[in-house]
């Protein structure tokens, strides 16, 4: 009878175990599916505002208001677009397709 008890002890444990890690793994899934669909949704609208026929040239500010993201965030995501800071001023962004960079023949300083 003490062996039964023991192993009952024993699957108690493996079943309390394996629904813990179940639910953990489930919960962080869960949690980068969010975090996923968010930068997604994120790119989408980057390039809505860098198509956009009015303006080629978007403030790293307004893209980033526009996505509720900070500027770190927004340059990471700009990049992923295939976004290019613009040569001669940091702070704003345009599509590589609409403003692709001149011709590099001159060297800088020479």
């Amino acid at each position: 009878m003490l062996e039964c008890s023991a192993w009952i002890g024993v699957i108690g444990t493996v079943v309390g175990a394996a629904t813990t890690l179940s639910g953990h793994w489930l919960n962080h899934k869960l949690q980068n599916k969010r975090a996923n669909s968010i930068a997604d949704k994120r790119r989408d609208r980057l390039k809505r505002e860098l198509q956009d026929q009015q303006y080629i040239w978007r403030s790293i500010e307004r893209l980033g208001s526009s996505i509720g993201a900070d500027e770190a965030t927004t340059t990471e995501l700009l990049i992923e677009i295939g976004a290019r800071a613009s040569i001669t001023n940091a702070k704003v962004w345009a599509l590589e397709t609409r403003a692709p960079y001149p011709n590099e023949t001159k060297i800088e300083g020479k």
